[in-house]
């Protein structure tokens, strides 16, 4: 087992080497103040619309960036804060902000439903505040799309006289927030930490991630028709401890899709792979070497190979448990549909934030970032390799050779690299574009023990296992 984890570790490591990734350009914009992304979302157009605000004085600013990371246009919003914030697209062009606010500042029960549209060049079209009707509930609510004319909100109430809380699914209209139908979910027996988290839209209604205890980690998977009634609960159980929180689906299709959520205590993002609702095919916790927390700042990516970026910021911490600033760090992740880290982007600048990712195509992303008092836009690019199947390094892993002193290796004109990597996935020799039709491998000064020889070609490549012996 633990050769296998070694042997798994030096081939995410050669991955990641071989899958190689970079920024190709950055813009930054200056605001002068500190800066906080609220919301975002890239447009049909591929541009990128975001929310942000800064802090004293406190304003709020619609920004619009095209695929190129020019600043199109920047318009003042200066509105108190919201609660549950989203930005949705509508078919003409058009933007319309939906958001809660607090009736009292005191306590959260009451909210009232508010709507702000804009154009496609940020002019105000009109906006919206119900304050007739007060949408009572104990939580933060969270809403999804649910067509262009309405949105579907997830609350939690306590029952009269009651220490237990019920979940609620609501319809309401996008323009006045008045509720269309509104169901009550089965109240549990242990239901005082019962919480709802985002409604995920499916083919044929919803499926909303809850859960139920603080006292170990089981998401419940609640799947709601287009008419609000429960369908039924699937629990999902995690291998790892009673921390997870915060669950959100991405649906694959009607019946998979991926389960993110963060460890409370670890500071780490849990992956996990759902299959036909209830079966869990794969989960993992994303960690990083030497660093303490891992947040993800934005919500996942899923391409079209159904596999997913997630990214956000890593950081260290001093003795007394606070992020050490200069330890910052930006962070992009590629996870397979087979739960294979595939590479791993770490920025070299400290103090960078990623907020969000987005496909622009040819393995190319638009990218936002946060640095102190600046936003940053970048094109990021994956330069990824195609494996022939016959070729795959895991299939040619174990064709061994014995070595005392020297390997030689015969070299097509196509070969491009040749890399050896000690047992720990650590590159100890590159010899770029070889001269030679026969590359001779020097082993005499390297230790006794196992190490792997990769052949990269321009879309292929190989590995053949080493053990060197004396």
């Amino acid at each position: 087992m633990r050769i296998t984890a070694t042997i798994l570790l030096m081939l995410a490591n050669i991955t990641s080497w071989l899958f190689a990734q970079e920024i190709l350009w950055e813009k930054k914009y200056y605001f002068g103040k500190e800066l906080r992304v609220i919301n975002k979302i890239n447009t049909v157009d591929k541009n990128l619309l975001l929310v942000a605000s800064t802090f004293y004085p406190k304003s709020k600013f619609f920004l619009m960036i095209d695929k190129l990371g020019n600043l199109q246009w920047k318009k003042l919003f200066n509105q108190e804060s919201f609660i549950s914030p989203q930005i949705i697209e509508n078919k003409d062009g058009s933007f319309s902000y939906f958001a809660f606010k607090m009736k009292s500042t005191d306590i959260l029960l009451g909210l009232w439903f508010f709507r702000y549209n804009i154009s496609s060049l940020g002019d105000s079209l009109d906006f919206f505040i119900d304050t007739n009707n007060v949408l009572i509930c104990d939580n933060i609510p969270r809403f999804c799309e649910f067509d262009e004319q309405s949105l579907i909100v997830t609350i939690l109430r306590y029952l009269e006289n009651s220490l237990k809380r019920a979940g609620y699914i609501l319809k309401i209209d996008k323009m006045d927030g008045h509720t269309i139908w509104e169901k009550q979910l089965t109240v549990e027996e242990d239901s005082l930490y019962f919480l709802l988290s985002t409604p995920a839209k499916v083919k044929d209604g919803f499926i909303v991630p809850s859960r139920y205890s603080l006292d170990h980690t089981v998401f419940v998977l609640i799947k709601i028709d287009t008419s609000g009634n429960e369908i039924w609960r699937r629990s999902i159980e995690s291998d790892f401890d009673n921390k997870l929180y915060n669950p959100y689906i991405i649906p694959l299709d009607t019946s998979d899709y991926y389960l993110i959520s963060q460890h409370l205590t670890k500071f780490l993002p849990s992956i996990m792979k759902i299959k036909d609702h209830e079966t869990k095919e794969w989960e993992m916790l994303l960690q990083f070497d030497n660093y303490d927390d891992v947040e993800t700042e934005f919500n996942p990516v899923l391409l079209e190979d159904k596999s997913i970026l997630l990214g956000g910021y890593i950081a260290k911490f001093n003795k007394g448990g606070v992020i050490i600033d200069s330890t910052v760090r930006g962070f992009i992740t590629k996870i397979s549909p087979k739960g294979e880290r595939l590479w791993d982007f770490v920025y070299e600048k400290a103090g960078y934030i990623f907020h969000y990712i987005t496909p622009i195509g040819n393995n190319r992303y638009l990218g936002l970032a946060q640095y102190k008092d600046s936003l940053i836009v970048f094109e990021f690019q994956e330069s990824s390799s195609n494996v022939d199947d016959k070729t795959s390094p895991n299939e040619n892993l174990f064709e061994t050779s014995l070595v005392k002193d020297y390997l030689d290796i015969n070299v097509s004109n196509d070969v491009k690299n040749i890399i050896v990597f000690n047992q720990f996935g650590q590159c100890i020799t590159n010899i770029e574009n070889p001269k030679f039709s026969v590359e001779r491998l020097d082993f005499k000064n390297f230790a006794c023990g196992i190490y792997f020889v990769v052949i990269k070609q321009n879309s292929n490549f190989w590995v053949r296992k080493v053990v060197l012996i004396k």
